[in-house]
């Protein structure tokens, strides 16, 4: 009988926590604090609120908006490097769907992510914008990429949208 009603539970979702796609509100409210960020110090390994690295800047932002846990896969955990973002946290969007507060892949290693930030807008059909803490420029900026050049030796990997535990 109790093996029954696991079964049950856990095909109704009810055992443990279930990642699920941030809503867009959220997205837009990490954007915006994000950008009250700009000109703040990169450092490496910065996890705010004075300085920041690339991963930094995307899981305080998000964590300030409302997210309280990432994945690791197994593991539920309050901070994630950019490859652990990629690889566990996050719904690929095409270029089409892409919306503010997705998170924007760069990397310059194909086993690995090397650099990330948040998506502001489209300039056209082939650059955006997004919000990242730079080691190139030492501090939170807003800079342009090409999702088909190279730039600093690394190439646009993707767009994801973030996905938390509720």
């Amino acid at each position: 009988m109790y093996i029954f009603l696991a079964i049950i539970l856990l095909l109704a979702g009810c055992m443990g926590p279930r990642q699920v796609i941030v809503p867009d509100y959220i997205a837009q409210k990490a954007l915006a604090i994000a950008t009250e960020q700009i000109d703040k110090p990169y450092v490496w390994g910065g996890r705010g609120p004075d300085t920041f690295d690339c991963s930094g800047i995307i899981t305080w932002s998000y964590k300030k908006a409302g997210v309280k846990n990432f994945s690791l896969g197994d593991t539920l955990c309050d901070d994630v490097n950019a490859t652990q973002l990629y690889k566990y946290n996050i719904v690929l969007v095409d270029n089409k769907n892409v919306k503010p507060g997705d998170i924007v892949f760069i990397t310059y290693d194909t086993e690995r992510m090397t650099h990330c930030g948040l998506f502001v807008k489209w300039i056209d059909d082939k650059e955006f914008e997004f919000i990242n803490a730079s080691s190139y420029y030492g501090e939170v900026v807003i800079d342009t990429w090409s999702i088909s050049e190279q730039k600093r030796g690394q190439w646009f990997a993707g767009f994801g949208r973030l996905k938390t535990f509720y």
